[in-house]
């Protein structure tokens, strides 16, 4: 058990690590937003703007200490926030049937990321109390823990990927699981609040407070992120 422990622990932490250091090579957004949260002076392009504000959004509702977690939140979804970020092109073109389409996937992926927040958290906290369980007492290091765990996180980036990805393509609600889930997600969430605001579509991810007051003075609202 220990040998297949420390293998999938291998794997999951390879791919896992590949996964972030992909999104901060490739993606110039998501360095700018990741040197913005080392550094709040750094400049932040619009799109980085929107990880940040994703990343805000999800540890209002999710740590008591959030501002404390901005990196590690930002580093364990990057795919993800980087696929809710991509909406927010495509809620500023096209019918009003797809924007609607568009802020109802947008609404239900900030569910999912402050879940899969949560989640990971609460894995990796399992998995550091074990260690110090068996550092400091008698009790010995699960191994079978720490495949369960590897596995999840596994599990857990791989899904984001694949999700980022396939918003990207336009392809994300197109085939039978993606489409169920979204059905599911709208019955569940039937108030019509969940996804409007007053005078248009529900804001996928919430403006800065200068912003949302300079546009409630005018009167403006709409379907954009």
């Amino acid at each position: 058990m220990e040998t297949v422990a420390f293998i999938i622990f291998g794997l999951s932490t390879a791919f896992v690590i590949l996964s972030m250091a992909i999104n901060f090579l490739r993606n110039e957004d998501f360095k700018s937003a990741f040197k913005h949260s080392l550094n709040a002076s750094a400049k932040l392009s619009d799109r980085a703007n929107a990880y940040t504000r994703v990343v805000e959004t999800i540890l209002v509702d999710t740590f008591p200490f959030g501002k404390y977690n901005k990196k590690s939140v930002l580093l364990m979804n990057s795919a993800l926030i980087a696929a809710v970020s991509a909406l927010s092109e495509e809620l500023n073109v096209g019918s009003e049937q797809n924007k609607r389409s568009n802020t109802i996937v947008g609404v239900m992926l900030i569910d999912k990321l402050k879940k899969s927040t949560k989640i990971q958290f609460i894995l990796i906290l399992c998995l550091v109390i074990n260690f110090l369980l068996a550092l400091l007492t008698a009790i010995e290091f699960s191994y079978f823990l720490l495949a369960i765990v590897s596995l999840m996180l596994f599990c857990i980036h791989a899904d984001q990927q694949l999700i980022m990805y396939r918003v990207k393509k336009g392809w994300y609600g197109k085939n039978e699981y993606e489409a169920k889930e979204i059905i599911n997600f709208i019955l569940n969430h039937a108030n019509k609040n969940d996804f409007n605001d007053s005078g248009g579509l529900k804001r996928v991810i919430p403006l800065p407070e200068v912003e949302a007051e300079s546009l409630k003075n005018s009167g403006i609202n709409g379907a954009t992120v």
